[in-house]
């Protein structure tokens, strides 16, 4: 590489390289030898590195962007459950009491990590893993190529992140309340509480789901290190807040997939059958993890209820929120089509001369485009999908038919297109 070419002030690409370049280094000492950190900061570095390409995907070419996601879905699928074994393990040896049970439980985890660790060799060499790297180089120079949308792109995933996270942590705060002041009130009254007279369950759309809390906070989380990097820094203190809340609910995670190894192990080996004073004592080690599961969800809600108010300003302050003007939609999902990344690429293709398509990407070009197109009222050739054209929000022009319209694609569970499983979210990612 030339390093005459290489952009300076650039934070956000050097934050990158050096991702890329740790990942290469830990790949194979992860692979090889399953060392418990190696492991751990392995699967910490494609996911990083996956967010960043996330955010970036409107201004990356397909072929590249692909190639490298393959390969950190790879090694962190490869390792996963190794990892999540190596964070039972450590948790196992904080718990104290039963210790027929404790013991029986850590033996078949350290064999179950020494057959995860024999498969995760079998199914991927670290040469594989190495060569789809290669294809960051290409990333990388579609990155320099359009590097004045990043500040745009920060902007709109950092609000849509922080809604989806926000969205999840009213509804923990909702039902530790509701839940709470029906207990108190079944306790006044002096009635007891029965199943069939219970109230109707609250509609889906309401209930709250703490590992889509969870992930959603991580992927948040992951963003704005991204945003750091790229100058766009926010107060230490609501950097070290929002590491609390993760904090509590990586805890949470940890001792609720504890508690049900226990469970499935026991039902397994038929213990009810085989030894019952041993599942006795299993069953109430697996309660003691689920009662401190419960106490970290409840830890998590306490501090949004007490701060959250304070860190969505202080988030939002920081990042101008990038406003997506929804033009027409698709009848079936709802969901629009981002064919644009508002005015840093309008600036871009303006700097161009009108045509040439050199300096950015063929990715950029096409959503330069499709974003004049949406200018001129055309949704695209009746395809059915709509247009959505993230502006910032002082650019919006009055009187615009629609601008109160705004449309997202949430992330699905996990965010990490992992698996189909969002259990597959599990214990390694954690409390970085």
């Amino acid at each position: 590489m030339n390093v005459s070419t290489e952009p300076s002030g650039f934070g956000l690409l050097a934050h990158l390289d050096t991702r890329v370049e740790e990942l290469r280094k830990l790949a194979p000492q992860a692979m090889s030898g399953l060392e418990v950190e190696a492991v751990h900061d392995a699967r910490v570095r494609t996911r990083r590195l996956k967010a960043a390409i996330d955010m970036l995907e409107p201004i990356l070419s397909g072929r590249g962007r692909k190639a490298v996601l393959k390969a950190t879905k790879k090694l962190r699928r490869r390792l996963g459950p190794v990892r999540d074994l190596d964070v039972m393990i450590g948790h196992m040896d904080e718990l104290a009491g039963k210790p027929q049970a404790g013991a029986w439980i850590l033996e078949r985890l350290h064999d179950a990590r020494r057959r995860e660790g024999k498969r995760a060799r079998r199914q991927s060499a670290p040469s594989q893993i190495l060569s789809r790297l290669g294809a960051w180089w290409g990333v990388r120079q579609d990155l320099i190529d359009a590097r004045d949308a990043v500040d745009t792109l920060l902007a709109e995933r950092v609000n849509s992140q922080l809604d989806m996270f926000d969205e999840q942590a009213r509804r923990l705060v909702g039902a530790g309340a509701v839940g709470a002041g029906a207990a108190s009130a079944a306790a006044v009254e002096g009635e007891a509480i029965v199943a069939s007279d219970a109230p109707a369950t609250e509609p889906a759309e309401r209930s709250c789901d703490p590992h889509a809390l969870r992930i959603a906070g991580k992927s948040l989380r992951y963003t704005l290190e991204l945003a750091e990097a790229h100058g766009r820094a926010l107060p230490g203190r609501v950097l070290s807040s929002f590491k609390q809340i993760q904090d509590a609910l990586g805890l949470w995670h940890d001792f609720v997939i504890l508690s049900e190894r226990m469970l499935g192990d026991s039902i397994e080996c038929e213990l009810a059958l085989h030894d019952p004073d041993l599942l006795g004592q299993i069953l109430s080690l697996a309660q003691t993890t689920l009662r401190r599961a419960q106490a970290e969800l409840k830890r998590a809600g306490d501090l949004w209820t007490k701060r959250g108010g304070d860190l969505s300003a202080a988030v939002r302050g920081a990042f101008p929120l990038v406003r997506p003007v929804v033009m027409g939609g698709d009848g079936a999902s709802g969901e629009g089509k981002r064919v644009g990344v508002g005015a840093a690429l309008e600036e871009i293709h303006a700097g161009q001369g009108g045509g040439q398509a050199t300096g950015k990407t063929a990715q950029g070009a096409a959503l330069a485009a499709g974003m004049e197109r949406a200018d001129h009222g055309d949704s695209g050739g009746g395809s059915g999908e709509g247009v959505v054209m993230p502006q910032l929000a002082g650019e919006i022009q009055p009187g615009a038919a629609g601008d109160d319209l705004i449309q997202q694609t949430p992330a699905g569970p996990g965010a990490d297109g992992d698996a189909t499983d969002p259990s597959n979210e599990r214990a390694g990612d954690e409390n970085v």
